[in-house]
Parts: C-alpha cells; structure tokens; sequence
C-alpha cells in the first residue's frame, strides 16, 4: 500500500466510525423518545382501568421490555464507540510506528509520486539540509536539488517509475547542504493493475565511507612500498655483501694451498668454517628468493639415492669432525624418482642443522623401504626437540636450538616448502637429551633398473688445466680471486673489466675456450647479453658460466630462462671447478 491509499483509507474508516456512532445514537434517542410515550400510555389506560389485574401486568412486563431495549441499545452504542476508537488508535500507532521506522534509517526515505513529487520524506531530510521536512512535501527534486542536482538525479528517477528497481553510486551537488557522494537505491510501488503509482526511494551518504576507504587504501599502499623498500634493501644489501664473501671464498681456497704448518692450518680451518656458515646462510636466502620466484620446477628423474647420501657425508664430514662428531652413511642400493637437485637441498639443509646442533657422538644418513616408497633419514645425537616446539621449528625464524645463534632460523621452513614442492612429506622423532631423526618419504624408481647392483664411484671431473678461461668482472678483487683459483688449478686466465674488453679478446689468435661471466657487469651488457655476444664473436658458440650475487625474482627467472649454467655468489671452488669442466666435456662432446 502507498502513501496515497494510506491516507485514503484512514479517511474512509474514520468517516464510517462518525457515521455508526451517529446513527447509534439517533437510534438511542427514538428508542427513548418511544419508551416515553408508551409508558404515559399505560399510565393514563392504568387510571382508567385500575381494577384490572392483567394490565397492571401488561404495564410492568412492557416497561421492563423497553428497559432491556435501552441497555442493550446503550452497550451497541458503547461497543460501536469502542471499536472506532480502537481502530483510528491502531492506525495512528502504525503511522507512528512507520515515522519512527523511516526517521531511525540512516539516509533519506522518501516517496515519490509519478509526478514526481515528494509525498513523504523522513526526519533525515532536516538533518541534511537544515530544512523543515513538510516543507519538501509536494515538492520536487528539482526544486530541492537544483538544476544541477536534478540532472544528476533524473536519468534514475526516470529508470525507476519505468518499473525498474535502481541502485547508484554519484556525487550530487544539493542546493541545500552542498556537494555529498551518496548511494542511492529507488523501488517501484506496482499497484495491483501492474502500472507504477510511484518509488520508495532510500539515499545514503557514502562520504565517510569512501573516506575510510581511501585511507586504507593509503595505508596499504604506503605499506606495500615500505615492504617493497625493504625488499629493496635486502635484496641490494644481500647482493653487495655476497661480493667480498666471494671474494674471500676464492682467497681463502688459495691461501690453503700455500700455508703450512699446523697452527696455520688450523687457523685457516677456522676461517673456512666461518666463511661455510656464511655462506649457508646466504644460500638459506636464496632458496628463499628461487621459490619466491618460481624457478624451481620439479623435474622428476630416477636415479640412486646411496649416492646422494654418500656425497652428502663426504661433505659435512670436515665441518663435523671439528666438533669431534663422527658423520655416517649408510651404504643402499636403493633408487627413487624425484627432483635430485632440490632433494638434494633438503637433504644439505637437514644434515647442515644436525652438525650446528650435535656436540659429541654421530650424524647418520641412510634411507629404507617403507611400503611402496622408501624413506630418506637423518638421525643426530643431538640436544633434542620438545614435543611442544616440534611444529614450530618449521617456522620461518625459528631454530631448533635455543642457545645456538648460528643461522637465520629459516632452514627448516625451506625444507618444509621444498618437500612439498615435491610432494614428498616431512615428518620429525625427536627425544629430549637424546637427539632426533628428520625423515622425508620418496615414491620408489619407475625404472626396471636392479637397485641390488653396486653402486659405481662417481665419475672423476674432466680436467680443466690448459684451459684458456676469460673472466669478465667489473670487481678486481673478486677477478683477481677467481683468476689465483683458476691458475692454482693449471688454466690459462685472461681478465675483462667489461663487455667491451672482453669481446676485443677474440680477436688475436688464442681465444678463450670458456667464460665465466658476472650477470651486473654495471653499465652495458648484462652476463646473458654478453654471453650471446661473446658467441657471436667466436663463430655462433661459446660457453659460460655465469655467476650472480642477486636474489632478485626477476633476474634468477631470466638466468633460468637463458638455459646457461650459473651459479650463485659466494661460489664454492671445487662447484666452480666442476661446471667448468662440465662445459669444457660438453663442447668436446660430436654433435647428437
């Protein structure tokens, strides 16, 4: 029902309640009028016929009839007053009721007739404008919006006595309180004939509301570029303290080679150990930054586990026999089919917290049939973890002892993420004061091949003495480094500060057979740049390694999609040694 037909039908029924509670009383005072009469009536036949016995009866049986008609028209005449009372206070309560609904709404409730006038308007409406709300009845939007707010408003007044049901967000310049962004939603009133007689019409100040949203989204911003900054930071800081450490790597390989004595030694031993828990730590962040960046990709292969396992405990066995820990591998012939490089860092990763945590007694690495698969274990004689803090250790920040100030906490957050990336769970046993065991499941080999067979030595590296090396690097420290390395191991090393020099390299006759290539060379060409021109130099081929200190996503996604071998900052000698060797066989190699 519309405003309209409410009013109507309040008139109506107050107009029948008058016309009742007159007619009920013109009834009263005829019935009154008549008992009158007929009681004088009897009287007088009463004075003439005092002997008779039946009239006096007759006299009180009518007088006590006409009595009854006067309650009971008394009680209607009551009754009718009632029920009109009752009904004009019940729709009088329900305008109440209405006004206070629409006055406690938080905007402006209006309607609107199909001359688009204002039939009814809430309380909100003086709180808006500073006006009288009766004075916008029989108004238009025109009137109170102005020209320039009406032109606003139309377009979607027009919509809604169409029949349509409309909802909008605009600015709207008010003639009466200024400028407001609001929300507006109008509803047609559909009368029973299908056509519209107006629109209920709601209208919300959404000024805070975009205000709040705007400083969230400054605070979001400002937010996302501190992180960014940070990011930044780290990722600069990281790169330009991987320079020195680099250098130093290379340094201390060759200063080994030279010392002699056994407090020398020993001294340098240290040196080394401090530069290793360096560079774990610098390798910690870059796995980070390679996951970040999605260029780990599972590539699955098959290929025997023993293998990994006994180069794993060549590895860690100088760094633990300092502590006077024992490292052992367990002999298997076992084989499973994953990704070997990134099992092989969660494998380093696991080993590595084993040594930092292990004072006396062994660090055991083995693997086992468990069902179909085959499991991978580390055990240690370590300190233990609590059954408390055993979901926590795999935390970001988190370390697994709580006295020790070695590492970033971050090794076992990446062998968690690493183990899911190759879907192959990680599950932790671990006994306070008698150390733990970390096991990761693997699905066994898809290959027929007999995991019974010995298991062959790994294969001696191609030697790369004789080997002309160009190296380019902007940093003469790390340049100088690499080239002491190289000659220690018998290569004939030419030096380039840039791409320049180095491409003017090629043109006597003993050209570099190999590269190892900075990726930020500074200004100019890039390491992937220049290799692809150091290939044109030299007939369409030439092979390079290429070596970065940068974390950044970007870059190891380029350095990935070059298809070049590159290794990260600080580079081990012997993992350098190897690439190059690795390259070296490979452009021996005929043709496929």
């Amino acid at each position: 029902m519309n405003l309209r037909s409410a009013s109507s039908a309040t008139a109506i029924l107050l107009a029948g309640a008058a016309i009742v509670l007159v007619g009920l009383g013109v009834a009263f005072y005829y019935g009154v009028s008549a008992l009158d009469e007929a009681r004088d009536s009897l009287r007088q036949a009463s004075l003439a016929v005092t002997e008779r016995a039946d009239l006096r009866q007759a006299l009180a049986e009518t007088e006590a009839s006409l009595r009854g008609i006067a309650i009971a028209a008394a009680v209607l005449v009551l009754l009718a007053a009632g029920v009109g009372i009752a009904l004009v206070s019940n729709l009088l309560l329900d305008r109440r009721r209405l006004r206070l609904l629409a006055d406690s709404v938080p905007g402006l409730v209006s309607y609107i007739d199909t001359g688009m006038r204002y039939r009814f308007v809430n309380h909100r409406y003086r709180e808006w404008f500073g006006v009288d709300p009766q004075d916008f009845v029989g108004q238009t939007p025109l009137a109170t919006s102005g020209p320039a707010g009406f032109a606003v408003f139309e377009p979607f007044l027009k919509r809604g006595l169409a029949g349509e049901v409309v909802t909008y967000e605009i600015e709207v310049p008010f003639l009466h309180g200024g400028p407001r962004a609001v929300r507006g939603h109008l509803v047609p009133d559909i009368g029973p004939d299908g056509a519209t007689r107006g629109l209920f019409s709601l209208t919300i100040d959404i000024g805070l509301e975009r205000a709040e949203l705007s400083v969230r989204d400054t605070a979001h911003a400002v937010a996302l570029e501190e992180s960014r900054a940070k990011s930044r930071f780290l990722a600069t800081a990281s790169h330009d303290l991987r320079q020195p450490l680099h250098a130093l790597t290379l340094f201390l390989s060759a200063l080994e080679r030279r010392v002699s004595g056994d407090e020398t030694r020993s001294i340098v031993a240290s040196m080394k150990a401090a530069v290793r828990s360096m560079q774990d730590m610098f390798r910690t962040l870059l796995d980070i930054s390679k996951i970040d960046a999605g260029v780990l990709v599972p590539v699955p292969q098959d290929f025997a586990v023993g293998e990994l396992i006994e180069r794993l405990a060549i590895e860690f066995t100088g760094a633990a026999a300092t502590k006077g820990v024992m490292v052992r591998a367990v002999p298997t012939s076992l084989r499973t089919r994953t990704d070997p490089v990134l099992l092989e860092s969660i494998l380093r990763n696991l080993v590595s917290n084993a040594v930092k945590f292990t004072r006396t007694g062994t660090i055991l690495i083995g693997a086992r049939r468990r069902g179909v698969g085959l499991r991978v274990e580390v055990h240690d004689t370590g300190p233990g973890i609590a059954k408390d803090k055993q979901e926590l250790i795999f935390e970001e920040f988190q370390r697994a002892g709580e006295k020790s100030a070695e590492g970033l906490g971050l090794g076992l957050a990446i062998v968690q993420r690493l183990a899911r990336l190759i879907e192959a769970p990680v599950s932790l046993r671990s006994t306070v004061g008698r150390g733990s065991c970390f096991a990761i499941d693997l699905p066994r080999a898809v290959s027929r091949a007999a995991e019974s067979e010995a298991l062959l030595p790994a294969s001696p590296l191609a030697p790369i003495a004789g080997r002309r090396v160009l190296i380019v690097d902007d940093n003469p420290s790390i340049a100088e480094a690499l080239a002491h390395e190289l000659r220690d191991r018998g290569c004939a090393v030419v030096l380039a500060a840039d791409a320049g020099e180095a491409l003017s390299r090629f043109a006597g006759s003993l050209r570099p057979e190999v590269g190892v290539l900075d990726y930020d060379l500074g200004r100019g060409l890039n390491g992937i740049e220049l290799a692809a021109a150091l290939g044109r130099a030299n007939g369409g081929r030439f092979p390079v390694v290429l070596v970065t200190g940068s974390t950044d996503p970007d870059i190891l996604a380029s350095l990935k999609r070059a298809g070049m071998p590159w290794l990260n900052k600080p580079v081990e000698p012997q993992a350098l040694a190897r690439a190059l060797a690795d390259l070296m066989a490979g452009a021996a190699a005929p043709p496929a």
